[in-house]
């Protein structure tokens, strides 16, 4: 074996955890959704959420999954918004429907791509 394929093997295993981690992803975040507590910023579910999606923004692409990093990116970024109060932007009646819609989109993303790479 030459050295591009102990990288390609490698690159692949790696890509398989990263597939094992998002099976658990997806089940987080779809408790996620259901937590009331999601529409405090101080809360664990919000802060749990930032950290999934920031998380997902940054590493899905890499592995190979741009629609899961497309799909985490603006909920990254209107949570970062909304932690750090941009423009006196809070955790609203409207903005809690706009994490919602973009956190099922990013679950139906990461169950899509699993379903594509299952095997």
């Amino acid at each position: 074996m030459d050295n591009l394929e102990k990288y390609d093997q490698m690159l692949a295993e790696i890509r398989r955890d990263f597939l094992n981690k998002l099976e658990v992803i997806s089940d987080k975040m779809k408790m996620l959704y259901e937590d009331p507590s999601l529409c405090f910023t101080d809360s664990q579910a919000f802060s749990e959420m930032k950290t999934i999606a920031h998380n997902l923004h940054g590493s899905a692409g890499t592995f190979g999954f741009k629609p899961i990093s497309e799909a985490a990116t603006p909920l990254d970024r209107l949570l970062t918004d909304l932690e750090q109060g941009y423009q006196g932007m809070s955790v609203d009646e409207q903005n809690l429907k706009r994490i919602r819609a973009m956190l099922s989109e990013l679950i139906v993303s990461v169950d899509e791509s699993l379903t594509r790479d299952d095997g």
